[in-house]
């Protein structure tokens, strides 16, 4: 049964395939989150004498671990349809990722759509941080009225936005100065409520004589009494996620599922996360009480960006290229300084009588060092596929971890060495001449040795499937990734085949019951 990319029934092939795949179990592990943000620098002189919670462990941690980029895998020449690179691409980025020892960023598509998310809510960050500076101009010129009103929509801004809030400080003193402004403006009851919220947030504070007048002075330091009187409640937190980081306050408390002591009143709960995240504003009664805070952590409403910068494209482009070295370095330079990495990683991949060959690279940006990896031959069936998959994720985390100056190199040219390892070219002192491993097999296959027993004969490839096949070869495919391995058995028992590769008019599909 032939089947024509163009039609209907071709295209919904195509995206069955791009969902088996993506469901392979070749996936070894869930991506990680993106680098840590470093924060809205304008941020930090929000309020004069405010101070800036001090880096966390964790975070210091985490500093120590490189961060490496992967890049989408770039097919080489031509044969290769777009599906198989970009696929076998994110396996080897969940391979990376499951190996534990680097912190791999989100694909280059995800990090996008985070930073602009991420510059919307700093954009609505600057926004409140303008209103709380002026609210204060407006208190000092004696307009409660209007520092009310503008304090206010400072104070909602930085709740909408609390999980970015990088200075949580800048949130408590609009707290302060926002019940400072409806007591003046006549607004008892508003400002006795903010008042309290900011005894609850800051209980070690402490009210300015020549700024707030004594009688919100004298409510401050009776509800600070409250606080200290009732203690603490032991809160759980729990989520949806295992690992997710949480905050009180904006201050770090540490790992879901986590249990922690919290004083009496109205704090700000965050919980962030691979899966996202949930923030609450809660009233925690203390007097020695338990609680449990379920999170559910969920993706903000994403902005959506709608095309590549030029830097990625052109990036991309000179590896598909196939010819690249220290032209890449401005584009790599400025993927590096907007993601954040500390090395990025890439593949390349080529079609050669029906098998892939896959070669992982990385670049080291504080070295300024290319690194090349040996090159990994496989096709689709599921084995081979896993072990391809594996080895070359393998490979790109030992380079980005030791960064072996014997892979270094300067200039890569894949169009004129489709059986060789360029490295070997560069050094043939190498004890093994720089051969790939696949290249070493073929010869000694050719050349038994003198002093063994000659090696049994090769077990040839099953011939090809001949029926209807009008295109010439084609790359076989089989299934994998299939949602239960009740399926994947039904799948392989019944013979069903996909066909991919040199033919460029796309899929050709058998069928066999």
């Amino acid at each position: 049964m032939m089947v024509d990319d163009s039609a209907p029934g071709a295209r919904l092939l195509a995206t069955w395939l791009a969902a088996l795949l993506v469901a392979s179990p070749v996936a070894f592990g869930p991506t990680t989150g993106w680098a840590q943000q470093q924060g809205d620098a304008s941020e930090a002189g929000a309020s004069e004498g405010a101070q800036t919670s001090e880096p966390s462990q964790a975070s210091s941690e985490a500093s120590q671990t490189p961060t490496l980029a992967v890049l989408p895998a770039q097919a080489v020449g031509s044969g290769i349809q777009e599906l198989v690179p970009r696929r076998i691409g994110e396996m080897v980025r969940d391979r990376v990722s499951g190996d534990g020892r680097l912190d791999t960023l989100p694909s280059f598509a995800v990090m996008q759509r985070e930073e602009a998310t991420r510059v919307r809510s700093t954009t609505a960050i600057n926004e409140a941080r303008k209103k709380y500076t002026s609210g204060i101009g407006l208190i000092e010129a004696g307009e409660y009225q209007r520092a009310a009103d503008t304090l206010q929509e400072a104070v909602d801004l930085l709740r909408a936005n609390v999980a970015d809030l990088q200075n949580f400080d800048v949130l408590a003193d609009a707290t302060a100065k926002l019940a400072w402004a409806y007591y003046e403006a006549g607004y008892d009851f508003d400002a006795r409520s903010y008042i309290k919220e900011y005894a609850h947030l800051r209980p070690d504070a402490s009210l300015d004589q020549d700024e707030f007048p004594p009688e919100l002075k004298t409510i401050f330091e009776e509800e600070v009494n409250k606080v200290r009187e009732a203690g603490t409640s032991t809160l759980t937190i729990e989520a949806n996620q295992e690992g997710a980081t949480v905050y009180v306050d904006g201050v770090e408390k540490g790992k879901t599922p986590a249990t922690v002591d919290v004083r009496f009143g109205a704090h700000y709960l965050v919980v962030k996360g691979e899966k996202g995240r949930w923030t609450s504003q809660i009233l925690v009664r203390g007097r020695d009480t338990r609680e449990t805070y379920e999170a559910t952590l969920s993706q903000p409403e994403r902005v959506e960006v709608e095309e590549e910068p030029a830097y990625f494209t052109q990036l991309l482009s000179g590896i598909a290229d196939g010819i690249f070295g220290a032209e890449l370095g401005p584009e790599l330079a400025e993927f590096v300084e907007q993601s954040g990495a500390d090395d990025v990683a890439w593949m390349t991949m080529q079609q050669r009588d029906g098998e892939f060959r896959a070669i992982p690279f990385v670049y080291s940006a504080d070295e300024d060092l290319y690194l090349r990896g040996d090159t990994v031959t496989f096709d689709l069936e599921l084995s081979n596929l896993r072990l391809g998959v594996d080895e070359l994720g393998k490979q790109i985390v030992e380079m980005t971890l030791n960064t072996p100056t014997d892979r270094a190199f300067q200039r890569v040219d894949l169009t004129q060495e489709p059986e060789a390892d360029a490295r070997a070219e560069a050094d043939p002192k190498e004890e093994a001449p720089g051969q790939t491993d696949d290249q070493q097999i073929e010869e000694q296959a050719e050349e038994p040795s003198d002093t063994e027993e000659p090696a049994a004969e090769s077990v040839q490839p099953p011939p090809p499937i001949e029926d209807d096949e009008k295109d010439g070869k084609a790359g076989k495919w089989i299934l994998v990734g299939v949602g239960s391995a009740a399926l994947t058995a039904g799948l392989v028992i019944g013979g069903v085949f996909l066909f991919g590769g040199n033919n460029p008019d796309g899929f050709q599909t058998e069928v066999s019951w």
